[in-house]
């Protein structure tokens, strides 16, 4: 029988038989299926997709150096391997403006055969981070997605010439990808617009479709779980921005139990020495109705985001472990 080593010795001489080192540097130049899993080719959302990958190995690198500052050697690889996933993150932004930007259009095309527009080029904005949601170019596109892909209803049609089912009807994917691009530029309103078609088109028991007709009625594939996790999707920004129970509203919330636990003393104490004891047992009674449901609901609030503060932390904690576990052993 055939050792680990000499089947992993096996799967290298195919791999280099198969591709050469060039291609393999140029990977992201090679034909694929498309995120929809219906065109072949060269797509930009596949290119930001590895773009995304090299960009998350320098911020391994980053968060794993801290732990080889005496170790002069461990440094210097990984400055090196930085300086080259930096190198290739250049060369595919170039690759993108040589080959899939418009330049009569001045917009971003979703690939090199028929440069349509399609809502995937969002990509390169979220999640994969190649472009600054505010840049010229970025722009431009979001205004040729409003021209060509927005539905009357406020959803958002995949991309240009769909003929799946008709290929009329917006998906929620593609409206949950349009309104986290507003609310990364800040645009609350069209992000509300878009979550607001998303819950109408959401059925009775809260189940989302992949898409929904022009009277929101008949719906595909319903409970697609890519359509709730780009719902969700939306609402965890609105957890890391502060808009819903964020790290904001915890400060927020210790800060408003601690100004009222000092103020309360204070009222008790100055209504008692008055001899206002009518108006004591008055703000006693107060305190009881209004007050103290307010104090349990904050409190609530803090304990869950301490939680979820311990959770964040031991979880990363655990993943950094595991990550050096595994890089000391290979």
């Amino acid at each position: 029988s055939m050792g680990k080593e000499e089947k992993i010795d096996l799967v290298r001489m195919q791999l280099e038989k198969d591709y050469n080192y060039k291609e393999r540097d140029e990977i992201y130049k090679h034909n694929s299926y498309d995120l929809w899993e219906m065109n072949e080719g060269v797509h930009l959302y596949s290119i930001c997709a590895i773009y995304g990958a090299f960009h998350s190995m320098i911020e391994i690198y980053d968060e794993v150096s801290e732990f080889y500052t005496n170790n002069r050697l461990k440094q210097d690889d990984i400055i090196l391997a930085k300086a080259r996933y930096e190198g290739l993150m250049r060369e595919i932004k170039q690759y993108i403006m040589n080959n899939l930007y418009d330049k009569q259009r001045k917009v971003l095309v979703r690939n090199t055969n028929d440069r349509l527009t399609d809502i995937s080029i969002l990509g390169a904005v979220i999640p994969f981070e190649v472009f600054d949601p505010k840049e010229k170019i970025i722009t431009n596109t979001v205004e040729q997605i409003n021209m060509t892909l927005r539905t009357y209803l406020g959803g958002y049609l995949r991309f240009q010439g769909d003929n799946y089912i008709g290929g009329t009807n917006p998906w929620i994917v593609a409206t949950a990808w349009m309104g986290l691009y507003y609310k990364k530029i800040g645009n609350q309103k069209s992000a509300n617009e878009c979550m607001r078609f998303i819950v109408n088109s959401a059925t009775e028991t809260g189940l989302l479709a992949e898409q929904a007709n022009s009277d929101l009625n008949e719906k595909w594939v319903i409970g697609l779980g890519w359509s709730h996790a780009m719902f969700i999707d939306m609402l965890v920004y609105d957890l890391k921005k502060g808009t819903i129970y964020g790290h904001y509203v915890f400060v927020i919330c210790q800060l408003l139990i601690l100004l009222v636990l000092l103020i309360l003393p204070l009222i008790h104490i100055i209504l008692f020495h008055l001899h206002l004891l009518q108006f004591y047992h008055i703000a006693v009674v107060l305190e009881w109705i209004f007050l103290y449901p307010v104090l349990l609901q904050l409190a609530l609030v803090t304990l869950l985001q301490f939680l979820h503060l311990i959770l964040y932390q031991v979880l990363h904690s655990l993943l950094m472990f595991v990550l050096l576990l595994f890089l000391q052993l290979y």
